[in-house]
């Protein structure tokens, strides 16, 4: 992530903190409305890379293009979903947050 992106850095670090917040049991789906959902999952994995191993066990699921997003899973009970704001991808009522980028 450039140095110069403070909002991606203020993104990454809610959805970290939804993620890892009380419960440590959270969903998030981001709507990229500017930026291409590739472009973010991109930028998310890096920031993931800069984590601890013990931090944080999500890893990135190969494209599903039935489901028109990019998963980021734990393979248990968190993920982080990337979409396109043009796929009209409707998240899952379990969904702790909801953004558009």
């Amino acid at each position: 992530m450039p140095e110069n992106d403070t909002s991606l850095g203020a993104l990454f670090n809610l959805i970290d903190h939804v993620l890892h917040g009380e419960c440590g049991d959270g969903d998030v789906h981001v709507h990229c409305k500017y930026r291409s959902k590739e472009n973010m999952a991109d930028e998310f994995e890096k920031h993931l890379s800069r984590k601890p191993a013990e931090w944080s066990r999500l890893k990135r699921y190969p494209y599903n293009p039935e489901r028109k997003v990019i998963l980021f899973s734990d393979g248990s009970n968190e993920n982080v979903t990337f979409s396109d704001a043009i796929d009209r991808h409707d998240p899952p009522s379990w969904i702790t947050l909801e953004v558009s980028i």
